[in-house]
C-alpha cells in the first residue's frame, strides 16, 4: 500500500524543547498554574504586609521589594525549570538524540519507522492533534507524541490532518 504522505525527521533537543513546552501548556495547563500560583503567593504575601502596615510603616517598601522579588524568582523558576528537565530527559535518553524517524500517513493509520522498530497507530487511538504555527503534534498519550515539522511536510498534507482531527473528533 502506498502512503498519502511520508516525512523524514530528526529528533533534535530544539524540537524535543519546542515540544515540551507546548504540551506543558495545552495539556498540563501551564500559564493556569503558575497565574494560580502567583495570586496565592501574592495574597499570602501581602496578608502578612497588612499586618506589618498596622504595626510598622517603615518595614512596609522593604516588604514590597520582598514581594517583588519573590514573584520574578518564583516566575523565573517555573520557567526554566521546564527547559531544564527537558534538556536533562533529552541528554539521558541516548537513543532519542539525533533519531531519524519517518512518518508514512495512510488514510486510517500512520506508520512510525526508525532503526527501532515500527509501529502502526490507528488515527482513532490518538488522543490529540496539537497545531503550531511550526509543527503538528500526534498526540500518542497526555506527555507523548510524534512530532511532525510543517516544513517537512507535502502540499495537502495540512488538510489532511485537519480531516482526520475531524473525522475522529480529535
Amino acid at each position: 500500500m502506498t502512503p498519502l504522505f511520508s516525512i523524514t525527521n530528526t529528533i533534535t533537543r530544539d524540537e524535543y524543547q519546542t515540544f515540551n513546552m507546548v504540551v506543558l501548556k495545552k495539556e498540563f495547563h501551564f500559564v493556569r498554574s503558575l497565574i494560580i500560583i502567583n495570586v496565592c503567593a501574592l495574597f499570602i504575601m501581602m496578608s502578612i504586609m497588612g499586618e506589618t502596615l498596622i504595626t510598622d510603616f517603615k518595614h512596609f517598601w522593604w516588604g514590597i521589594i520582598f514581594i517583588v522579588v519573590m514573584l520574578c524568582c518564583t516566575n523565573w523558576f517555573y520557567f526554566t525549570r521546564p527547559k531544564k528537565k527537558a534538556n536533562k530527559a533529552f541528554d539521558e535518553n541516548k537513543l532519542m538524540q539525533n533519531q531519524e524517524y519517518t512518518v508514512n500517513f495512510y488514510e486510517d493509520h500512520s506508520e512510525h519507522i526508525s532503526s527501532f522498530g515500527n509501529s502502526s497507530i490507528a488515527y482513532d487511538k490518538l488522543t490529540k492533534i496539537i497545531e503550531t504555527p511550526s509543527h503538528f503534534y500526534l498526540m500518542h498519550s497526555k506527555g507523548q507524541g510524534t512530532i511532525i515539522p510543517k516544513g517537512k511536510t507535502g502540499e495537502g498534507f495540512v488538510d489532511f490532518i485537519h480531516k482526520i482531527k475531524e473525522k475522529y473528533n480529535i
